[in-house]
């Protein structure tokens, strides 16, 4: 729950978790006076002589909605002002320098959009990082908070057809705070609409009224296929989606003279794809909180022939066809990887994934897949070295045509290796247990398989570690009877890792087997059926209730298991979403395909120290190491992260910075991160490594 705090310097805001300060050292509280033009979450106001806020992006409005641009030295006359930026929350978390001293650091997160109404005049000024409000005398001021997880208000409804899709696309970027730059920062982009289909269009008024008109507009064939395809492009540009009588998908602007043809399926999809990349990176690059990139980064729209000044402050048509006018080969080398792909096949009632999918930025794919090669199952005909017995539930997978993206969301049928099963009911899950920072985290950890004690035992370890850190409520089970497991998966709890066996009929317990299916509701948020064969019983879980949870394809061995069991929940425990821990988890082993996560595989059980968790992908060359840090998360698009080697210079999330280190530099660089790392193709933690260097 977000709460305001009076500070000695002025006020802070805090979720339990993670908080912000606003430096007002004259800081007086008072009712609030100014209606704020937009949702909040939290409202506070008082009066200040100077307001100082740590923004990473700003614009300002005043009464009349007419828009300006923050800049430097700032002065605003009389009248009520809306200045709006994406504030950095801050939290506090123990790091080791390189040489070895330990000491609190602050790392920072912009997660937050906030709103500040007050009275001119004043003058708004930069301070370092910070911006500042003077006032020429004590001035009423309020602030209000929108949070990056606020649920949708307003739900539009849609006929399963072309037409109805298409007007639930039109209307998803009402969730969008601006259409300028701005909005490639996360921080500005909040929850779309949901939809939900019925036998008639509706689309609510406030839902009309927030939708931007940006004179952009993207003509379609009548096929469910090019308009899945084109959601992330729509979304993205604010444009209007139609359908009519053509062959092939274009894009028009007419006030920008953009008309720019598509090629027909599958071509479209890819690009789309390479356009929403193209669009989401120029805007990145004109926003005013990107001083400190890397010189290659800073310079390209020079390169290019484009003004930051003007294209800053243009209309959305006019970024448009400026980043049209940049040839491919030019800017595909600069463009940071993109997070999720989603591979959704053309059933209608998946529109109502779409404000999901959109939130998370992902690209979007048609479905393509082959059968799996069967010499890759070889060993599940070894049954005496497995887990269980010939009995256990199995599934025959695919192999996916897997397109750009680091992680990979397949909503259509059939169960593809290397990606996330999806279903709508996990994000329907989702909203049930909507934001809970600042809570504790709850575990249970159950073993129902006695030969499976040293996992059992590791596993708790980890979480009572975490716990000195993060609010944890840990029980540990064992061997629990059908009602008994039943109770636990039916009870309140944010996660179940369960180690044991599993059959056709459910996963065993002493008395019998238990079958999720037979279960009314799960209130388990999230679950690891460490069993072989719980594929089955992971998918009734999220029908059921969870959110995502991890599972087995087929038969696994005890030792296999073991490894893969402890890896996955030291990543959960440590902010890495599902389908990114079980990604590194199952490197620990050479039949990692039999892992799998199903639901939503981005959800994140628990809040790292560092916002978004990384990755330090190390090679040896020679005496010298090439160490390359790979920073992603699916709510981060767009958002920057300090250098890991330079504090004063910051890097877009999803681009690689690379450095050659000696193995001196190495080790301090180490022992300055608690991150796991893949060195030589094998998955370790940069403890670890210390040790072996």
């Amino acid at each position: 729950m977000l709460r305001w705090d009076l500070t000695a310097s002025g006020v802070r805001l805090s979720n339990g978790s993670t908080s912000v300060s606003f430096v007002a050292p004259d800081w007086q509280p008072t009712a609030v006076s100014h209606a704020l033009p937009r949702h909040v979450n939290a409202v506070t106001a008082g009066t200040v002589s100077r307001l100082q806020l740590p923004a990473a992006t700003g614009r300002l409005t005043t009464a009349d909605g007419t828009p300006r641009s923050v800049s430097a030295g700032q002065s605003l006359g009389a009248g009520t002002h809306y200045l709006t930026v994406g504030i950095e929350t801050s939290r506090t978390a123990m790091r080791t320098d390189g040489c070895g001293t330990k000491q609190l650091a602050r790392t920072t997160e912009a997660a937050l959009e906030t709103t500040i109404a007050f009275d001119g005049p004043a003058r708004i000024r930069p301070l370092g990082t910070d911006l500042c409000i003077d006032f020429d005398q004590q001035t009423t001021v309020t602030v209000g908070v929108s949070h990056e997880h606020t649920i949708p208000e307003h739900t539009i409804t849609v006929t399963p057809t072309p037409e109805g899709i298409a007007t639930a696309l039109s209307h998803l970027a009402a969730g969008m705070a601006t259409t300028g730059p701005e909005r490639s920062h996360p921080a500005w982009r909040h929850h779309p609409p949901l939809v939900e289909i019925g036998s008639q269009i509706d689309v609510p008024a406030a839902i009309q009224s927030h939708t931007p008109q940006t004179g952009i507009e993207v003509k379609l064939p009548p096929d469910t296929e090019y308009l899945y395809v084109v959601a992330p492009l729509a979304y993205y540009l604010g444009a209007q989606v139609t359908v009519e009588n053509r062959t092939t998908p274009v894009l028009v602007a007419p006030d920008a003279d953009v008309d720019y043809a598509f090629s027909s399926l599958p071509a479209f999809q890819h690009e789309v794809a390479s356009l929403v990349r193209r669009c989401f990176f120029v805007d990145c690059l004109l926003r005013d909180d990107t001083e400190q990139l890397p010189p290659h980064h800073s310079s390209l729209l020079t390169e290019w022939g484009l003004s930051s000044n003007e294209l800053s402050e243009a209309p959305p048509a006019t970024r448009l066809a400026a980043t049209l006018s940049i040839p491919h080969e030019a800017i595909a080398p600069h463009l940071p990887e993109w997070y999720l792909a989603t591979y959704v096949d053309a059933d209608p009632t998946h529109v109502r994934s779409f404000p999901f999918l959109l939130d998370s930025m992902s690209l979007v794919y048609l479905p393509a897949a082959s059968a799996f090669d069967g010499k890759e199952l070889i060993r599940r005909s070894l049954d005496d070295f497995y887990r269980a017995g010939p009995q256990a539930a199995s599934v025959d997978v695919l192999m996916p045509q897997l397109q750009s993206g680091y992680l990979h969301g397949w909503l259509a049928s059939g169960t593809p290796i290397d990606v996330f099963k999806l279903s709508h009911a996990a994000y329907e899950n989702r909203l049930k247990y909507g934001h809970r920072d600042g809570e504790s985290l709850t575990v249970d950890v159950v073993l129902n398989d006695d030969e499976m004690e040293a996992e059992h035992d590791e596993v708790a370890a980890i979480y009572r570690e975490r716990a000195v850190d993060l609010p944890i409520d840990l029980t540990v089970h064992n061997s629990l009877k059908c009602t008994e497991l039943a109770a636990v998966f039916e009870a309140p709890t944010d996660f179940v890792h369960y180690i044991g066996h599993c059959d056709v009929d459910g996963l065993r317990c002493p008395d019998g087997n238990l079958s999720i299916a037979t279960l009314d509701e799960i209130q388990a948020r999230t679950f690891f059926l460490n069993a072989c064969g719980s594929y089955h019983e992971g998918v009734s879980l999220v029908e059921k209730g969870s959110v995502a949870g991890a599972v087995t394809l087929t038969k696994v061995l005890n030792d296999q298991a073991a490894t893969v069991g402890t890896a996955f929940a030291r990543l959960l425990i440590n902010g890495y979403d599902f389908e990114r821990a079980m990604q590194l988890a199952r490197r620990r082993i050479m039949m990692g395909k039999d892992y799998a996560v199903v639901g939503d595989g981005t959800y994140v059980l628990s809040a790292a120290e560092e916002r978004t968790p990384a990755v330090v992908w190390i090679e040896k060359r020679g005496d010298r190491f090439d160490v390359t840090y790979e920073a992603h998360a699916a709510w981060a698009n767009g958002a920057t992260y300090p250098n890991p080697r330079d504090a004063a210079e910051t890097n877009f999330y999803g681009s690689k910075p690379t450095y050659s280190l000696s193995k001196a530099e190495l080790q301090a660089f180490l022992e300055s991160h608690d991150l796991p790392v893949i060195f030589d193709g094998d998955f370790t933690w940069t403890t670890d490594l210390i040790e072996k260097l």
